[in-house]
């Protein structure tokens, strides 16, 4: 079911802090991820960095995160105040580049982990939603890149991300109660735009929501699917259905109604 960890603060740390140095890392939960039923995530690895541009810096690959030797030298190497990275299994969609996470368009970039069961039935009347512009940046076959431009069109509408993020849960809730009671979402994301960051955990129709937690540091806020056990001392787990933002240094957690 994928696992993602993300980070923004006032200090540029580098991405092997975080991706592959922690006794549980991204890279660890890539081959044994405790927190789920999905242990294995090697169907791809993707990052998505900022650093003195508005556009994120982006690496992705159909490689396992434990098997790519050039993910080693870039987590070194890099360094950011704020980045995204993600391990998948896929649920949705064949193993291809094209469906690897981040997911990015202009400033924003977005990570998912969960799925959206009824995808298939919902799919069109996403689509429809968007503007042209933005239906035609869709290559993938993933639930998770119909999620994001739905955000990014309620964005465009709203010009505030929480704002944005609550709309498309609402209309991908009112949309499923026309479907079977056994299809729903689980959604746990984040997206940015490298200034206003945004990461939340729904579920739609009453159901557990997967694991998320965060973590606010000396450095900044962490968020990850799993703790990253030696990474900071204290995680504390994401409410259901709730976001949690930050912005300008402040972290905010308001319910998803």
């Amino acid at each position: 079911m994928c696992r993602f960890v993300a980070y923004m603060g006032n200090k540029a740390i580098a991405l092997e802090d975080l991706v592959s140095k922690p006794e549980h890392s991204l890279v660890n939960q890539s081959k044994d991820a405790k927190d789920t039923v999905y242990r294995i995530n090697g169907d791809g690895f993707g990052v998505s960095w900022y650093h003195g541009s508005n556009s994120p810096g982006v690496y992705k690959t159909v490689q396992p995160a434990w098997n790519d030797a050039n993910l080693k030298y870039i987590a070194r190497d890099i360094h950011s105040k704020c980045f995204l990275a993600h391990v998948r299994a896929s649920t949705v969609g064949d193993v291809s580049h094209d469906n690897c996470h981040p997911f990015v368009f202009e400033s924003f970039s977005f990570v998912h982990n969960g799925t959206i069961k009824g995808m298939r039935q919902l799919k069109r009347s996403i689509l429809e939603k968007l503007d042209d512009d933005l239906f035609s940046q869709i290559k993938g076959q993933t639930d998770s890149e119909c999620l994001f431009y739905l955000i990014i069109q309620y964005y465009r509408e709203s010009d505030c991300l929480t704002v944005a993020v609550k709309a498309a849960f609402s209309w991908l809730t009112n949309a499923e109660k026309k479907l079977p009671l056994d299809v729903y979402s689980t959604i746990n994301i984040v997206i940015t735009d490298g200034k206003e960051f945004v990461t939340a955990r729904y579920s739609t129709k009453e159901n557990d929501c997967v694991s998320l937690f965060y973590a606010d540091s000396n450095q900044g806020l962490i968020v990850a699917s799993e703790k990253l056990t030696d990474c900071v001392n204290k995680w504390r787990i994401v409410p259901k259905n709730s976001i949690v933002t930050k912005i300008k240094g402040d972290i905010n957690i308001s319910v998803i109604r």
